[in-house]
């Protein structure tokens, strides 16, 4: 399903977009507990969205997003 912005002039794909939501919301939650977010520049099919690293660890995220009836609930797998 495409889905236009306010501006009418750029299209984004509806799941992309909640995906990308689901994102921002992990990273800034991490990002708030003292990790640092390492994100992929050039490919997007990985097995995971990004990687968490804190203590000298490192950590794969990979997102599972759920929004049932208008509800967002984000699922966070350390791999």
């Amino acid at each position: 399903m495409m889905t236009s912005s306010i501006e009418g002039s750029l299209l984004l794909h509806h799941t992309k977009n909640k995906g990308d939501i689901a994102a921002t919301k992990a990273i800034a939650d991490l990002t708030l507990k003292g990790y640092l977010i390492l994100t992929p520049v050039v490919c997007e099919h990985l097995p995971f969205d990004f990687v968490a690293y804190k203590d000298n660890k490192c950590y794969k995220i990979p997102l599972l997003c759920h929004f049932p009836r208008g509800q967002s609930r984000l699922s966070l797998m350390r791999q």
